[in-house]
């Protein structure tokens, strides 16, 4: 379970700079917002497929 860490604190990660941008940020901030999200997405991206490697070779050494 604690690979998934990272994964779970992108995802709530990116819901938090989502609400931001939807009822606080005015003006050229949401511009910011969306390369902030679009960068915590890679990350997002990036921990969960290192979380499904390690699974899978967990597995195959079990």
């Amino acid at each position: 379970m604690m690979k998934y860490i990272p994964s779970i604190v992108s995802a709530f990660s990116i819901a938090i700079v989502y609400f931001k941008m939807a009822f606080i940020s005015q003006g050229y901030q949401p511009i910011l917002d969306i390369v902030i999200m679009i960068i915590l997405s890679v990350v997002l991206g990036v921990s969960l497929l290192g979380a499904i490697l390690m699974e899978f070779s967990n597995k195959r050494k079990n």
